[in-house]
Protein backbone atom coordinates (compact mmCIF):
# COMPACT_ATOMS: atom_id res chain seq x y z
CA UNK A 1 0.00 0.00 0.00
CA UNK A 2 1.17 3.40 -0.63
CA UNK A 3 1.69 5.57 1.50
CA UNK A 4 0.77 9.33 1.23
CA UNK A 5 1.60 12.52 4.02
CA UNK A 6 -1.04 15.30 4.14
CA UNK A 7 -0.90 18.54 6.14
CA UNK A 8 -3.57 20.83 6.48
CA UNK A 9 -2.47 24.09 8.70
CA UNK A 10 -4.65 25.88 10.03
CA UNK A 11 -3.40 29.37 10.21
CA UNK A 12 -0.13 28.50 12.20
CA UNK A 13 1.72 31.55 9.63
CA UNK A 14 4.70 31.61 12.29
CA UNK A 15 5.51 27.83 11.19
CA UNK A 16 5.01 27.34 7.40
CA UNK A 17 8.49 27.41 6.47
CA UNK A 18 9.17 24.70 8.79
CA UNK A 19 5.81 22.72 7.79
CA UNK A 20 6.97 22.89 4.02
CA UNK A 21 10.64 21.65 5.06
CA UNK A 22 9.12 18.38 6.83
CA UNK A 23 8.46 16.32 2.77
CA UNK A 24 4.78 16.41 3.27
CA UNK A 25 3.21 15.14 0.06
CA UNK A 26 0.51 17.74 -0.16
CA UNK A 27 0.34 21.04 2.13
CA UNK A 28 -2.79 23.09 2.33
CA UNK A 29 -1.87 26.65 3.81
CA UNK A 30 -4.79 28.44 5.47
CA UNK A 31 -4.41 32.48 6.26
CA UNK A 32 -6.86 32.04 9.28
CA UNK A 33 -7.92 29.51 11.59
CA UNK A 34 -10.95 28.18 9.89
CA UNK A 35 -11.78 25.26 12.55
CA UNK A 36 -11.72 21.78 12.51
CA UNK A 37 -14.38 21.36 10.16
CA UNK A 38 -12.49 22.46 6.92
CA UNK A 39 -9.50 20.80 8.04
CA UNK A 40 -11.44 17.22 8.65
CA UNK A 41 -13.15 18.26 5.04
CA UNK A 42 -10.19 19.07 3.09
CA UNK A 43 -8.22 15.91 4.51
CA UNK A 44 -11.02 14.02 3.52
CA UNK A 45 -11.18 15.03 0.44
CA UNK A 46 -7.54 14.02 -0.42
CA UNK A 47 -7.09 11.12 0.92
CA UNK A 48 -7.08 7.91 -1.94
CA UNK A 49 -5.55 5.02 0.25
CA UNK A 50 -8.29 2.47 1.88
CA UNK A 51 -6.88 3.64 5.45
CA UNK A 52 -5.71 6.66 6.93
CA UNK A 53 -4.38 8.14 10.38
CA UNK A 54 -5.27 11.41 11.49
CA UNK A 55 -2.47 12.87 13.66
CA UNK A 56 -2.94 16.57 15.30
CA UNK A 57 -0.18 18.36 16.09
CA UNK A 58 -0.13 17.80 19.55
CA UNK A 59 0.29 14.13 19.75
CA UNK A 60 3.83 12.27 20.24
CA UNK A 61 4.78 8.98 19.33
CA UNK A 62 6.32 7.39 22.46
CA UNK A 63 6.35 3.73 20.96
CA UNK A 64 8.38 3.85 17.83
CA UNK A 65 8.89 0.16 17.64
CA UNK A 66 5.81 -0.61 17.95
CA UNK A 67 4.81 0.67 14.26
CA UNK A 68 5.73 -3.03 12.92
CA UNK A 69 2.17 -3.56 13.79
CA UNK A 70 0.22 -1.30 11.70
CA UNK A 71 0.36 -3.88 9.07
CA UNK A 72 -1.33 -6.71 12.02
CA UNK A 73 -4.35 -3.61 12.56
CA UNK A 74 -4.88 -3.16 8.45
CA UNK A 75 -5.52 -7.08 8.46
CA UNK A 76 -7.26 -7.00 11.63
CA UNK A 77 -9.86 -4.72 9.76
CA UNK A 78 -9.52 -6.52 6.86
CA UNK A 79 -10.48 -9.74 8.23
CA UNK A 80 -13.62 -7.22 10.43
CA UNK A 81 -15.53 -5.56 8.10
CA UNK A 82 -17.65 -4.21 11.32
CA UNK A 83 -13.94 -2.69 12.52
CA UNK A 84 -14.05 0.96 11.09
CA UNK A 85 -10.92 2.46 13.54
CA UNK A 86 -8.55 1.20 15.55
CA UNK A 87 -7.17 3.94 18.20
CA UNK A 88 -3.38 4.14 18.90
CA UNK A 89 -3.72 6.22 22.31
CA UNK A 90 -2.23 5.94 25.61
CA UNK A 91 -5.21 7.84 27.05
CA UNK A 92 -9.36 7.16 27.18
CA UNK A 93 -10.26 3.20 28.89
CA UNK A 94 -7.72 1.18 28.93
CA UNK A 95 -8.83 -1.16 31.50
CA UNK A 96 -9.38 -4.06 28.73
CA UNK A 97 -10.72 -6.42 31.62
CA UNK A 98 -13.73 -3.58 31.71
CA UNK A 99 -16.66 -5.98 29.64
CA UNK A 100 -18.88 -2.65 30.39
CA UNK A 101 -16.82 -0.71 27.70
CA UNK A 102 -14.56 -4.00 25.80
CA UNK A 103 -15.06 -7.38 24.11
CA UNK A 104 -12.32 -9.23 23.15
CA UNK A 105 -9.91 -10.29 23.18
CA UNK A 106 -10.44 -10.89 19.75
CA UNK A 107 -7.07 -11.49 17.69
CA UNK A 108 -5.70 -10.65 13.87
CA UNK A 109 -4.74 -13.70 11.77
CA UNK A 110 -1.52 -14.29 13.01
CA UNK A 111 -2.70 -14.16 16.59
CA UNK A 112 0.40 -11.83 17.53
CA UNK A 113 -2.29 -9.13 18.86
CA UNK A 114 -4.94 -8.77 21.18
CA UNK A 115 -7.53 -6.49 19.83
CA UNK A 116 -10.75 -5.31 22.01
CA UNK A 117 -14.00 -3.84 20.24
CA UNK A 118 -15.45 -0.88 22.56
CA UNK A 119 -19.27 -0.48 23.45
CA UNK A 120 -20.38 2.29 21.39
CA UNK A 121 -22.44 3.53 23.56
CA UNK A 122 -19.86 4.42 25.96
CA UNK A 123 -18.06 8.04 25.91
CA UNK A 124 -15.78 8.32 22.80
CA UNK A 125 -17.01 4.26 21.97
CA UNK A 126 -16.76 5.34 18.94
CA UNK A 127 -14.66 7.73 16.29
CA UNK A 128 -12.43 10.07 18.21
CA UNK A 129 -9.64 12.82 16.96
CA UNK A 130 -6.99 11.03 19.02
CA UNK A 131 -4.40 8.90 16.81
CA UNK A 132 -6.19 5.81 15.04
CA UNK A 133 -6.10 4.20 12.10
CA UNK A 134 -9.26 4.38 10.34
CA UNK A 135 -11.14 3.01 7.25
CA UNK A 136 -11.31 5.48 4.90
CA UNK A 137 -14.71 4.42 3.59
CA UNK A 138 -16.42 4.51 7.06
CA UNK A 139 -15.38 7.98 7.29
CA UNK A 140 -16.48 8.65 4.01
CA UNK A 141 -20.11 7.19 4.31
CA UNK A 142 -20.57 9.87 7.26
CA UNK A 143 -20.44 12.72 5.16
CA UNK A 144 -18.95 15.48 5.29
CA UNK A 145 -17.97 17.84 8.63
CA UNK A 146 -20.45 20.90 8.85
CA UNK A 147 -17.86 24.20 8.40
CA UNK A 148 -20.58 26.27 9.86
CA UNK A 149 -20.12 25.13 13.71
CA UNK A 150 -17.15 27.16 15.42
CA UNK A 151 -14.45 24.23 16.75
CA UNK A 152 -15.50 23.16 20.06
CA UNK A 153 -13.90 20.01 21.57
CA UNK A 154 -16.54 18.13 22.93
CA UNK A 155 -19.13 18.78 20.06
CA UNK A 156 -16.81 18.01 17.46
CA UNK A 157 -15.51 14.62 19.00
CA UNK A 158 -19.53 13.70 20.18
CA UNK A 159 -20.63 14.48 16.87
CA UNK A 160 -18.11 11.90 14.88
CA UNK A 161 -18.78 9.29 17.62
CA UNK A 162 -22.24 9.57 17.39
CA UNK A 163 -22.22 8.83 13.62
CA UNK A 164 -19.51 6.39 13.05
CA UNK A 165 -21.35 4.59 15.89
CA UNK A 166 -23.90 3.82 14.04
CA UNK A 167 -21.92 2.63 10.67
CA UNK A 168 -19.23 0.95 12.37
CA UNK A 169 -17.61 0.10 15.93
CA UNK A 170 -14.21 1.36 17.40
CA UNK A 171 -11.48 -1.18 18.70
CA UNK A 172 -8.18 -0.94 20.91
CA UNK A 173 -5.23 -3.12 21.56
CA UNK A 174 -2.56 -3.10 24.36
CA UNK A 175 -0.27 -3.64 22.47
CA UNK A 176 -0.90 -0.79 19.61
CA UNK A 177 -0.03 2.27 22.35
CA UNK A 178 2.13 4.68 19.90
CA UNK A 179 1.14 7.69 20.97
CA UNK A 180 0.79 10.24 23.78
CA UNK A 181 -0.99 13.71 24.25
CA UNK A 182 1.67 15.80 25.26
CA UNK A 183 -0.74 17.65 27.60
CA UNK A 184 -1.93 14.53 29.30
CA UNK A 185 -0.36 11.81 31.44
CA UNK A 186 -1.18 8.54 30.09
CA UNK A 187 -4.03 6.48 31.48
CA UNK A 188 -3.34 5.04 34.34
CA UNK A 189 -3.90 1.42 33.28
CA UNK A 190 -1.34 1.84 30.31
CA UNK A 191 1.86 -0.08 30.92
CA UNK A 192 4.83 0.29 28.38
CA UNK A 193 5.81 -3.42 28.92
Amino acid sequence: MGVRWICFDNGSLDTRAELLSLGFDLVMLSKENLGQGPAINFLMSSVRTPYLMMLEDDWELVNPERRLFFNDSIQFMAAHPEIGTIKLDTCHFLDFSDSAVYSGPHYSDQGRIPFYVQNPEMLWGGFCFPPAITRTEVMKSIGECTEEQPYRRGWAESYYSAHFSRVSYAAKSPKMLLFKHISEQPSSGWSDG
